[in-house]
């Protein structure tokens, strides 16, 4: 079984708020996010399944039928609570993100799943198509740089709800 890949933050020194950075891994890089939904490679990594979990329910005709709504408010739990585990959170000075990572991670499960609907019903070339794939480019960006800031510890995410 392959060893995805993770975020590595080298420091480069002291930060007086936060200390060093070495070695912190462990959220999941866009592009090894992306070959798990494409399916060009295996979902160890769990935020990778639970994401792909996602697009599978996405890709539902009914995605508020009842079970799936609640299923998928638990996969964007769980990758919360996942998250609040295994990466520090830096509270001095750190700026809040509005959105949890369950949340950014289902908002690009969805516009990936839209996207391979619009690619299913046009051509490659058409403005659809296009938009429909910067949508989802967009949203990976966001993802990668909201990684980025919380490994640096220049953002924090909110608190998943505790009374699941």
């Amino acid at each position: 079984m392959a060893v995805p890949r993770v975020i590595q933050v080298r420091g480069t020194g002291r930060d007086e708020r936060f200390g060093r950075f070495e070695d912190i891994e462990p959220l999941f890089p866009m592009t090894e996010l992306l070959s798990a939904l494409s399916g060009s490679r295996g979902a160890e990594h769990p935020i990778a399944r639970w994401c792909v979990d996602l697009l599978a329910l996405h890709q539902q005709e009914d995605i508020w039928a009842d079970g799936l709504a609640a299923h998928r408010t638990d996969l964007m739990h769980a990758i919360d609570v996942w998250t609040v585990g295994h990466v520090p959170q830096h509270r001095n000075g750190a700026r809040l993100h509005t959105e949890t990572v369950g949340s950014v991670v289902d908002r690009i499960a969805r516009a990936y799943a839209r996207f391979q609907r619009v690619m299913a019903g046009h051509d490659a070339a058409d403005p659809k198509v296009h938009a429909a794939w910067t949508q989802v480019a967009e949203l990976f960006v966001a993802y990668q740089d909201l990684i980025v800031e919380v490994m640096r510890g220049q953002r924090r995410l909110p608190a998943p709800e505790v009374d699941r």
